[in-house]
Protein backbone atom coordinates (compact mmCIF):
# COMPACT_ATOMS: atom_id res chain seq x y z
CA UNK A 1 0.00 0.00 0.00
CA UNK A 2 0.91 3.31 -0.79
CA UNK A 3 1.28 6.28 1.62
CA UNK A 4 0.69 9.60 0.74
CA UNK A 5 1.66 12.82 3.04
CA UNK A 6 -1.91 14.29 4.90
CA UNK A 7 -1.86 17.40 2.47
CA UNK A 8 -1.25 15.72 -0.57
CA UNK A 9 -4.35 14.01 -0.21
CA UNK A 10 -5.89 16.86 1.14
CA UNK A 11 -5.62 18.62 -2.28
CA UNK A 12 -6.32 15.70 -4.60
CA UNK A 13 -9.79 15.38 -2.24
CA UNK A 14 -9.89 19.41 -2.32
CA UNK A 15 -9.41 19.26 -6.17
CA UNK A 16 -11.98 16.37 -6.54
CA UNK A 17 -14.73 17.75 -4.52
CA UNK A 18 -14.38 20.93 -6.31
CA UNK A 19 -14.44 19.35 -9.66
CA UNK A 20 -17.51 17.49 -8.93
CA UNK A 21 -19.40 20.81 -8.46
CA UNK A 22 -18.51 22.26 -4.83
CA UNK A 23 -16.84 25.62 -4.27
CA UNK A 24 -13.70 25.58 -3.49
CA UNK A 25 -13.05 26.97 0.10
CA UNK A 26 -16.48 24.35 1.12
CA UNK A 27 -14.09 21.37 -0.97
CA UNK A 28 -11.01 22.25 1.11
CA UNK A 29 -13.47 22.54 4.28
CA UNK A 30 -14.85 19.15 3.60
CA UNK A 31 -11.47 17.59 2.67
CA UNK A 32 -9.69 18.58 6.04
CA UNK A 33 -12.54 17.12 7.70
CA UNK A 34 -12.72 13.64 5.77
CA UNK A 35 -8.27 13.43 6.49
CA UNK A 36 -8.45 14.18 9.72
CA UNK A 37 -11.09 11.41 10.21
CA UNK A 38 -7.94 8.95 8.19
CA UNK A 39 -5.28 10.48 10.61
CA UNK A 40 -7.35 10.09 13.31
CA UNK A 41 -7.74 6.05 12.38
CA UNK A 42 -11.23 6.51 11.46
CA UNK A 43 -11.54 5.49 7.56
CA UNK A 44 -15.16 5.01 7.29
CA UNK A 45 -15.24 8.68 7.87
CA UNK A 46 -12.66 9.96 5.31
CA UNK A 47 -11.44 10.36 2.32
CA UNK A 48 -13.50 7.30 1.17
CA UNK A 49 -16.32 8.98 1.40
CA UNK A 50 -15.62 11.34 -1.98
CA UNK A 51 -17.17 9.15 -4.03
CA UNK A 52 -20.26 9.32 -1.96
CA UNK A 53 -20.67 13.18 -1.26
CA UNK A 54 -20.32 13.32 -5.41
CA UNK A 55 -22.94 10.78 -5.79
CA UNK A 56 -25.01 11.69 -3.63
CA UNK A 57 -24.90 15.99 -4.71
CA UNK A 58 -25.61 14.30 -8.26
CA UNK A 59 -28.59 12.76 -6.65
CA UNK A 60 -29.94 15.72 -5.58
CA UNK A 61 -29.83 13.97 -1.32
CA UNK A 62 -27.10 16.45 -0.32
CA UNK A 63 -25.84 19.92 -1.52
CA UNK A 64 -23.26 21.82 -1.48
CA UNK A 65 -23.25 25.18 0.56
CA UNK A 66 -26.10 24.40 3.00
CA UNK A 67 -26.35 26.64 5.69
CA UNK A 68 -25.51 25.28 9.35
CA UNK A 69 -28.20 26.92 11.52
CA UNK A 70 -27.83 26.56 15.06
CA UNK A 71 -31.19 25.54 16.90
CA UNK A 72 -30.03 25.87 20.35
CA UNK A 73 -27.31 25.89 21.98
CA UNK A 74 -26.88 25.36 25.74
CA UNK A 75 -23.58 25.21 27.69
CA UNK A 76 -23.54 21.53 27.43
CA UNK A 77 -25.41 20.78 24.14
CA UNK A 78 -25.58 22.35 20.87
CA UNK A 79 -28.40 21.33 18.30
CA UNK A 80 -28.54 22.32 14.81
CA UNK A 81 -29.15 21.64 11.12
CA UNK A 82 -26.98 20.71 8.62
CA UNK A 83 -29.86 21.14 5.89
CA UNK A 84 -28.08 18.13 4.29
CA UNK A 85 -25.06 19.75 3.73
CA UNK A 86 -21.88 17.75 2.83
CA UNK A 87 -20.05 19.55 5.44
CA UNK A 88 -20.87 18.43 9.15
CA UNK A 89 -19.91 21.91 11.06
CA UNK A 90 -19.55 25.50 10.73
CA UNK A 91 -17.38 27.38 8.95
CA UNK A 92 -14.41 28.53 11.29
CA UNK A 93 -15.33 32.20 11.01
CA UNK A 94 -19.47 31.00 11.90
CA UNK A 95 -18.53 29.19 14.45
CA UNK A 96 -21.50 29.70 17.07
CA UNK A 97 -18.91 29.24 20.11
CA UNK A 98 -16.08 30.94 18.75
Amino acid sequence: MKLLPHDTLETFATDVLAQGGVGRDEAALVAHSLVGANLRGHDSHGVMRVPYYLAELDKGTVFSSAEFTVLRDTPSILTADGHWGIRSAPRPAHSPRG
